[in-house]
């Protein structure tokens, strides 16, 4: 039987190696490397040739054309020219990207974005992070790379919390890719350098000017709770991050401050953190521990074992009676509670401010809850009222606690909370005020350490 005009045979296009088909089982330019393309153009330009010179080879003009090679030849030629100085891209600058071209542009892009994006990100701002990562792994153009970015996405999900961390993800991502493709990883530890701030020997400085300049890496960063409670004040409304605020200052400490305001930043899911120069992160006992191994024990003045022991005791009742006052002063005196919400959950969109605001109000009592089985407030602040007799009589005539010269780490502890209770805005149920401002002493140790530390940076 003859089958020499059965159709029912399908027809497979061949392609050269390298080209890459998009879903529409078509070659895919922006898929497909520059060199790669340029094969697939030559092979179609002669095949075009090849039926053009079979069709009029009968035609004195075909054969003249032909002949001279004054189309033909010039496209293959050029095609020609174009696979053999595939390298020198300003030969196609004006043609569509490949996939290399894309691909270096892209990472550019991300790279770059990352750094300039913010230390402390908003909630807000985190999750328009994350819709524009998925929007983007949704829209690239080259659908195979866009599939895998996607699966690696899933794999590993974008860290958003922090420019430091959103930067190392991207870091992370392109090695995977430099990683499948034979290519050097890159030193993540050297985003910055890399893509904002330039080479340490300042090489890049002469050859343009970087989008912004600044040195927020060279020294360290303290990210809490501010500003305070009163217009202009440096001081954080937060007790626990002014106490590590002002613990940097007692050692005159070269840091910055970053009002934060998000707490998920943190390790910990607290603030206050303190990034170092190159990276690390310090929360909690871990600044103490920095402060004290390597910038400036001998700016603090030195107690003896047993002073050091009073101490201890003094931070105690300071955690535990002042803090349970100060906890129920800020979360369940309904009359303080928009005064607490502007500071704590205002910055946030609804209903997350509500949200927040009602976990924070749960973490304080629970805490409270801890150490007294009924919250009953005139015992609160009875034993509030106790502990502040006791700190008074303790500091004396002193300028600070134990007749020391120069502070020690429990007055930042004192000092933090003694600020924040009389900075708090004065209402009918800020009873913890009126108990402070019965000990003239404790009114006059907090100033000074305000004005000697706080007030002579203005």
């Amino acid at each position: 039987m003859d089958h020499s005009s059965d159709n029912s045979t399908t027809k497979t296009t061949k392609y050269p190696p390298g080209i890459v088909l998009g879903k529409d089982g078509k070659p895919c330019r922006v898929c497909t490397a520059f060199v790669d393309w340029t094969r697939r153009e030559k092979k179609k330009q002669n095949t075009i040739n090849n039926t053009k010179n079979n069709n009029n080879d009968s035609s004195e003009k075909a054969k003249k054309i032909v002949s001279t090679g004054s189309l033909g030849t010039a496209m293959i030629n050029i095609v020609n020219n174009n696979v053999n100085n595939v390298d020198n891209f300003d030969n196609v600058q004006d043609c569509p990207p490949d996939v290399e071209q894309l691909g270096r542009a892209t990472w550019t892009f991300l790279h770059t974005m990352a750094a300039y994006y913010p230390e402390v990100p908003s909630y807000e701002q985190q999750n328009s992070m994350k819709s524009f990562l998925s929007s983007f792994s949704k829209f690239y153009p080259c659908e195979s790379c866009a599939e895998h970015f996607r699966d690696e996405m899933k794999n590993k999900p974008p860290k958003v919390e922090s420019r430091w961390a959103l930067g190392r993800w991207l870091c992370q991502m392109h090695n995977l890719v430099n990683e499948s493709l034979g290519k050097d990883i890159f030193n993540c530890d050297k985003i910055d350098e890399r893509w904002k701030d330039g080479p340490p020997d300042g090489r890049s400085d002469s050859l343009f000017k970087p989008l912004c300049k600044n040195n927020e890496l060279y020294g360290p960063r303290l990210y809490m709770w501010g500003p305070g409670w009163k217009y202009g004040r440096r001081t954080s409304f937060d007790q626990e991050c002014l106490k590590w605020q002002t613990y940097l200052k007692f050692i005159q400490c070269d840091f910055d401050i970053r009002d934060a305001n998000e707490p998920l930043m943190s390790p910990s899911g607290k603030l206050p953190v303190l990034i170092l120069s190159e990276g690390e992160v310090l929360i909690d006992e871990l600044i103490k521990n920095y402060v004290e191994d390597n910038k400036g024990s001998n700016k603090l003045g030195q107690l003896s074992e047993e002073q050091q022991a009073d101490s201890q005791a003094f931070i105690t009742l300071a955690d535990t009676k002042l803090r349970h006052a100060l906890l129920y002063t800020l979360w369940c005196e309904p009359s303080n509670e928009y005064d607490t919400y502007k500071k704590y959950g205002k910055h946030y969109a609804n209903p997350i401010d509500k949200i927040l605001m009602y976990q924070a109000k749960n973490a304080a009592i629970k805490e409270m809850l801890i150490k007294i089985p009924v919250l009953n407030r005139e015992d609160i602040y009875q034993e509030a009222s106790e502990a502040l007799q006791a700190l008074s009589v303790a500091l004396g005539d002193n300028k600070y606690f134990f007749g020391e010269r120069v502070p020690t780490f429990i007055d930042a502890v004192i000092f933090s909370y003694l600020h924040n209770i009389l900075e708090f805005p004065v209402t009918s149920a800020n009873d913890l005020n009126q108990l402070v401002h019965k000990h003239k002493n404790l009114v006059e140790f907090t100033k000074k350490i305000y004005i000697e530390y706080y007030e002579k940076e203005f």
